[in-house]
């Protein structure tokens, strides 16, 4: 039995990997809406100053992944974001 080629090709359902980075950065402006309750939020320093707020982690459902995982993926959450929304820098977060 071949294994499937390295390289990825658009899917049956039409959706290619260039979407996927759109619509993670849809989720991540709608968690930062979220956090800020304001929609939609456009402005870099609101972005960023709402993924470093501390309240992202908090919203991400925990009954997907082991608590263990949960913890480590809400952490990257926020840099993630700041990162598929092309923020300057990414949000700091206190210690």
């Amino acid at each position: 039995m071949s294994s499937p080629p390295a390289t990825a090709s658009p899917s049956a359902s039409g959706s290619s990997p260039a979407s996927l980075p759109q619509g993670a950065a849809a989720l991540c402006r709608a968690l930062v809406s979220d956090v800020t309750g304001i929609q939609p939020v456009a402005e870099q320093v609101r972005q960023q100053q709402a993924l470093a707020s501390g309240t992202v982690s908090p919203r991400l459902e925990p009954g997907v992944l082991l608590p263990g995982q949960h913890r480590a993926v809400a952490a990257a959450v926020p840099d993630y974001c700041a990162l598929l929304l092309a923020l300057p820098q990414l949000p700091s977060r206190p210690s």
